[in-house]
């Protein structure tokens, strides 16, 4: 078996290596975004008296204490939104 004799350094071949995995790296990545956004960027969380409009952007609403509507006010949960108890 022949040993061919490398003129790179091992930092070199380690850097042509890293260059090489780059673009796969950044392609799964950019694919992990786009196919399993987070949940946990909005998170709501809510306790005593609520009211007004719940709505997606707030979504989900996490209850972590004891939590009601006066009875002078209103409470209105949009389509789409989640509300969980702790």
């Amino acid at each position: 078996m022949r040993h061919i004799r490398s003129n790179h350094s091992a930092s070199d071949r380690l850097a042509l290596r890293a260059g090489r995995f780059f673009p796969f790296l950044l392609i799964t990545l950019i694919l992990q975004v786009l196919c399993f956004p987070s949940n946990a960027s909005a998170q709501t969380e809510v306790e005593g008296e609520v009211s007004g409009v719940w709505d997606v952007d707030g979504s989900p609403y996490i209850q972590v204490g004891a939590a009601t509507v006066p009875e002078d006010q209103s409470l209105t949960i949009l389509p789409g939104c989640g509300g969980y108890p702790q």
